[in-house]
This record gives C-alpha cells, structure tokens and sequence, in this order.
C-alpha cells in the first residue's frame, strides 16, 4: 500500500512539470517584454536605474533556474523581476506594458510567492546600472 502512494506522489510530480514547465515559460517571456520596454523608458528618462538593474539581476536568475528545471522558483524571481520594473517604468511618469500585469493563469495553483527579502538574498550580484541602460539587456529570456 505503502509503495503504492508513493508511486502515485512521484507520477503526480512528474505530470506536474510540462505544465509548470509551460507556465514558467509563459511567465519569463511576458516578463522580458516588460524589462525591453522598461529599458527604453528608463533609458531616456534617466530615473529608476537602481530598480530596473536589480529587475534585471532577478530575470537572469530565474532564466537560470528555469533552465535547471526550477520552475516555480524561477517564477517567483521572474514575478519579482516584473514589479521591479513596472515601478522603474512609473518612476519615469509613465504607464505599465499590459504584460506588466500578473494575471491569475500565470500564477500556479495555490501559489504563496515568498518574501521579497529571501529573493533579493538569492541574488550574488546586480549589474552596474551604467551597463544596463547603454545597451539592451541580455539574458533575460528563454528560447
């Protein structure tokens, strides 16, 4: 009986992940559109680079955990990532992308996204903000 449940545990999880799999695509790709538009705005008007670099910082890592299998968390640091930028994009007077908004498909089943701080301690290093504005940013989605 024993082994039976766990059978189904480990079949559930992996059925799971094509799905989580699919979502945390969805989620990192609509969050690069929002860091492109971000760095056009922040760009030209020179406020919010703190934010905009540390947005960048979090979108790297979730494209490297999302390529190590890590999904849910890649979600969270790509969630984040978002309403980083979407507050450089305000900072600057203007108004979100539409893909700046968390819809609730996004979000997968029961999701608590953990405390900003644990997020930010993940983080070893944000680029220079110098660096980030000059040029597009890379490494912020998945193909």
């Amino acid at each position: 009986m024993v082994r039976w449940l766990v059978c189904l545990g480990v079949t559930g999880v992996l059925l799971a992940q094509p799905a989580l799999h699919l979502r945390a695509r969805r989620v990192l790709k609509r969050t690069a559109i929002v860091l492109h538009k971000a760095h056009h705005i922040v760009k030209e008007g020179q406020k919010g680079k703190r934010l905009f670099a540390r947005a960048v910082a979090h979108q790297r890592h979730a494209v490297r955990l999302f390529r190590r299998g890590r999904y849910l968390r890649a979600i969270d640091h790509s969630f984040y990532a978002r309403r980083l930028a979407v507050r450089a994009i305000r900072m600057n007077q203007q108004a979100p992308p539409p893909e700046g908004t968390i819809l609730p498909e996004e979000r997968p089943p029961k999701y608590q996204p953990p405390p900003e701080a644990t997020l930010e301690k993940e983080i070893s290093a944000i680029p220079n903000e110098k660096e980030v504005i000059e040029a597009p940013p890379t490494g912020i989605d998945v193909e």
